[in-house]
């Protein structure tokens, strides 16, 4: 068994990284936010305001005067600064809904306003985004990382900045590819070990190799139905990504059969799709799953033409 042996050191070895640069980021996050916190307390510091008095309404229009009449008492002292909790559902899209959960903190002064929102939206599972919108001594600040390492844009200065776009996306750092190859990585070696380890081999030995790969693609995109669902993904956009499964999967048992039936190619391939779709594709909300259908109908075309006989026949590969 020295193929699972060294997947499993693999797996632990990553699994080490991915947690040393979430514990890092955790603690970078946590101290920049302590940071912004001390400077929002500092600024809110106004021992001259602290007490109410209803002169203060004056210009205030006739209904807020009658309730601020009605809770308030004159002379009161006035709350300087709070601090909530919030948990709930956050809207990831910029074209199309995508609401993920997410827990959030918030500081807030009144004596000179400002606040500090500290957020963590879960992007997907292990990979957390921690946001950071800020607006203290009169600067407004907007930062979303990833993991709390890797700014995706940052918005900064005194001026408007809601209807100011965040900056491109980079190219993402090895501090963030690391730790999101290892979650990845593990997903994939779980997966692919059902998939062409056992259920791959079991039907080639009745079917063609694109039988099982169909079969098994289909089998692979319903499973993925249910979460896009609860993801708020449209039946549309669900229908073009579930082609686009199976036509990876047409990819992937082609990969296996010509390669030796080595079960480390179809797991790094399935890294790959996923790496390349959860940390790119989600950040352009222009790129649809049905222009990635579009570029695997050629690859798969390409594949059926050239690799016709050993594809399509029963039994090409008994290996498998």
């Amino acid at each position: 068994m020295p193929i699972l042996t060294w997947l499993l050191v693999v797996i632990v070895c990553l699994g080490l990284a991915y947690g040393t640069a979430s514990a890092f980021g955790a603690r970078r996050w946590s101290g920049a936010t302590s940071d912004l916190v001390a400077r929002l307390t500092l600024g809110g510091a106004n021992p001259a305001i602290n007490r109410y008095h209803e002169t203060e309404l004056a210009d205030l229009p006739a209904p807020v005067q009658h309730y601020f009449r009605a809770v308030l008492t004159d002379g009161q002292p006035i709350v300087t600064a709070a601090r909530l909790t919030q948990s709930g559902q956050f809207n990831m899209g910029a074209m199309a809904d995508q609401w993920k959960p997410f827990t959030a903190t918030q500081h807030f002064t009144t004596a000179r306003p400002g606040f500090v929102w500290d957020a963590n939206i879960t992007l997907f599972p292990g990979v957390p985004v921690r946001g950071m919108d800020a607006f203290i001594a009169g600067e407004g600040l907007l930062r979303p990382t990833i993991l709390g390492l890797y700014e995706m844009g940052t918005l900064q200065g005194t001026g408007d900045l809601s209807g100011a776009p965040l900056p491109a996306l980079q190219l993402l750092p090895v501090s963030t590819i690391v730790p999101a190859f290892a979650m990845f990585f593990i997903g994939a070696v779980g997966e692919e070990l059902g998939w062409q380890g056992y259920a791959c081999p079991a039907l080639a030995k009745h079917h063609s190799a694109l039988t099982a790969a169909l079969v098994i693609g289909m089998v692979w995109a319903l499973w993925h139905v249910i979460p896009f669902a609860l993801m708020g993904r449209g039946a549309g956009w669900i229908f073009w990504h579930s082609l686009a499964i199976v036509l990876i999967r047409v990819i992937i048992v082609w990969l296996f059969a010509t390669t030796g039936q080595r079960i480390l190619i179809p797991v790094l391939f399935h890294v790959m799709s996923n790496s390349v779709w959860g940390l790119f594709a989600d950040f352009a909300p222009y790129c649809h799953p049905v222009f990635m259908c579009l570029v695997l109908l050629v690859a798969v075309a390409a594949i059926l033409w050239l690799w016709r006989p050993d594809m399509c026949l029963r039994n090409r590969y008994p290996a498998l």
